[in-house]
């Protein structure tokens, strides 16, 4: 809208450092905030972290909030397209973000979701996400209890990943072709 992806395509960055750029500023964003909702729930709520670093399986815990962080990157990426302005996609984001908010079992239990709710969160990769953290943090899982699990994480984000490059591709040679 305000012309800046023309200008910046007028020098010699290329379509691939705007991806990673964009990848990183995101991923970058969510530590940022991750850590900041970490510090309200320790010392505004006296919430319990039992995040231990001496436990190997417990780094996993930031690999899979990367994973995360890129899969609604990737997202992200595959709404810009449908998307006709920037506050268009800002604001379809937003009701996404809140559908699978609900739908990943965040703010409720699944358990107590209407089944179509419980359906996409089942099959939701980013619900695969927050429930291995969850199993980590909450519950101790031990690897062998989610490495399907880790797989199925890991292989969503990387096939959302590639889908969101071939779509940011697309919507580049658009704005070159305008």
């Amino acid at each position: 809208e305000k012309k800046t992806l023309k200008r910046i395509l007028s020098t010699p960055i290329t379509a691939f450092d705007l991806l990673i750029g964009r990848t990183l500023s995101g991923i970058l964003t969510l530590m940022i905030s991750t850590v900041i909702a970490i510090f309200v729930a320790i010392f505004g709520t006296g919430a319990q972290i039992l995040w231990n670093p001496l436990n190997p399986i417990h780094w996993l815990v930031p690999l899979l909030i990367i994973a995360t962080a890129i899969m609604t990157i990737s997202i992200g990426i595959m709404l810009s397209l449908v998307s006709k302005s920037g506050k268009g996609a800002t604001n379809l984001s937003i009701a996404l973000g809140l559908l699978f908010a609900f739908t990943a079992g965040i703010w409720f239990p699944k358990e107590i979701m209407p089944s179509i709710l419980r359906f996409l969160g089942d099959y939701f990769p980013i619900t695969w996400s927050v429930d291995a953290i969850r199993q980590i943090i909450v519950y101790q899982a031990a690897i062998e209890d989610i490495w399907i699990v880790l797989i199925k994480i890991m292989i969503s984000t990387i096939i959302l990943y590639l889908l969101g490059v071939m779509i940011y591709k697309k919507i580049i040679r658009r704005y070159i072709e305008e």
